[in-house]
Formats: C-alpha cells, structure tokens, sequence
C-alpha cells in the first residue's frame, strides 16, 4: 500500500471497516510511513473525542451551539460547508482541537 492508497482506507480503518486484509496493509503501511502513522493516530484522536462527546448529556440548545461553531470554523477556513454535508474533515478536525464542542456543550 502506499500513501495515497492509505488515504482512502484510513477513515474504514479507523471505523472498523475495512477487510482484514486490506486493514493488515494499510497498518503495515503506516508502521512504516511516519506520514501516515501521524495521520491515522490523528483520526484515532478524534474517534476518541467524538465518542466520549456522544457520551455526554447534551444540553437543550447544545446541538445548536455546536452547529453554529463547526459553521464558524469552516468560515474561517474558508469553506463552504452546509450542516447536512459536514463529516469528520475540516471543520470537525479543528473544533476539536481547540476544545470548541466541549466549550459549545457546556454552554
């Protein structure tokens, strides 16, 4: 496997996805591209976060806060992002590492 390849198989891979096989690869891939290890460790960082956010209890207006702030933080960037198309990329990647969902939670 090469980078490229891993790039569209680290998001099945991270999700549990992937075939065995193909999920073999692209770990040894990674095992052996500082790149790509940064990268899958990144996604396992926000699995992470997401799924202890998801275990959270959410206040009345929390989902309307945290809409509102991935919306800023795709402006920002410069992206053009409805909320019906936003997926773990972007936006999501920036909120968390600046602690906003948390932040837009507990509001």
């Amino acid at each position: 496997m090469n980078c490229a390849e891993f790039a569209l198989a680290k998001h099945g891979l991270i999700d549990r996805e992937l075939p065995e096989a193909q999920a073999r690869d692209a770990l040894a891939h990674a095992a052996d591209c500082a790149a790509c290890a940064a990268a899958l460790q990144d996604l396992e960082g926000v699995r992470t976060a997401l799924l202890a956010a998801a275990e959270q209890e959410w206040s009345a207006g929390a989902r309307v806060r945290v809409v509102g702030a991935l919306l800023e933080a795709a402006a920002r960037e410069g992206e053009e992002t409805r909320p019906t198309d936003m997926g773990l990329t972007g936006p999501v990647l920036t909120l968390i590492a600046t602690d906003a969902i948390p932040g837009a939670l507990a509001g």
